[in-house]
Order: C-alpha cells, then sequence, then structure tokens
C-alpha cells in the first residue's frame, strides 16, 4: 500500500526500522544486532504476509573476501599475475562516508610489499568492482559518471 498504515518489515521474526513507505518501495534500516546469516524477508501488513526474499548478512571476512577476488579480477583483465594470491591478506583501509558503496583496501603480498585498490558495490553485478589499484590519490576514476567521492581521494 502507498502508507506503511501498521506494516512491517521483517528478517525471519525480528522487525527491521522502516525510513520511508511508498507504494512501489520500502526503504528499511537492517537491524544491526543480525548476525552473518541468511535471513527469509517478508513484509506484513493487515492485508497478510509477502512472499519470502533471501537476504544475505555475511561476516566483515566474508565481504573482504569478495573484495579481494575483484582485485584479483580486474588485475588478470589488465594481464597483471595473481600468482600466490591465495595467500594475500586484505584489510579495510576506509569506507566512505559519503556513499558506503566505496571502499579503499589495502593488499598485502607474502613479501610483505603492499599496494592499495579503490572499489566501489556495483548494484548491477551484486558483487564488488575494484577501479584502480596502485596509491592515492585516486583522481581521475569514474564509476557511472560519479568520480570517487571525496573522502578517500587521498586516503
Amino acid at each position: 500500500g502507498k502508507t506503511q498504515d501498521g506494516g512491517k518489515v521483517l528478517f525471519g521474526t525480528q522487525a527491521a526500522q522502516v525510513e520511508a513507505w511508498s507504494d512501489t518501495s520500502i526503504t528499511i534500516k537492517v537491524p544491526a544486532n543480525l548476525k552473518a546469516n541468511t535471513y527469509g524477508v517478508t513484509v506484513e501488513n493487515a492485508a497478510g504476509k509477502s512472499n519470502e526474499a533471501i537476504f544475505k548478512i555475511g561476516s566483515e571476512e566474508d565481504k573482504l573476501d569478495a573484495q579481494k577476488q575483484a582485485v584479483i579480477s580486474y588485475l588478470q583483465s589488465k594481464g597483471e599475475s595473481t600468482a600466490g594470491s591465495e595467500q594475500w591478506k586484505i584489510a579495510l583501509v576506509k569506507r566512505s562516508a559519503q556513499d558506503p558503496s566505496w571502499e579503499v583496501v589495502k593488499i598485502t603480498l607474502p613479501d610483505d610489499k603492499t599496494f592499495e585498490a579503490v572499489l566501489v558495490f556495483n548494484n548491477m553485478l551484486g558483487d564488488w568492482e575494484c577501479l584502480a589499484t596502485g596509491e592515492p590519490p585516486w583522481s581521475g576514476i569514474e564509476f557511472k559518471g560519479q568520480p570517487v567521492p571525496s573522502d578517500l581521494q587521498k586516503v
């Protein structure tokens, strides 16, 4: 319906905080206390309960593994070697406060050499996409016409 009118969004049995509700979309905050797991998400109101959608909450380690794979794919697309990448360590340097879909990560190689990468979460792919590797500043890099957020430019 057009208004929330007592409706709720449930992750299993736990209600999410509704930020906005219209006849075409619902914006929520995922409950902060949910653990890494796969949840059935439903909308419930006076008319009944929706079909279940699956929503996966991964651990920070799972997310970093996805980012590492995005960096490896990017390097391979540039013809660079990724030999030994199973031993690479990845760490979050900074997530943009302006747009949390953007992050900078640091890769540490087995010989303790490091490099950084700027990534964006590509909603069309449903996964992370590496846009550049090396060292900041991250200037001249865009994703769908949007530059790297200014709070990540010199990280």
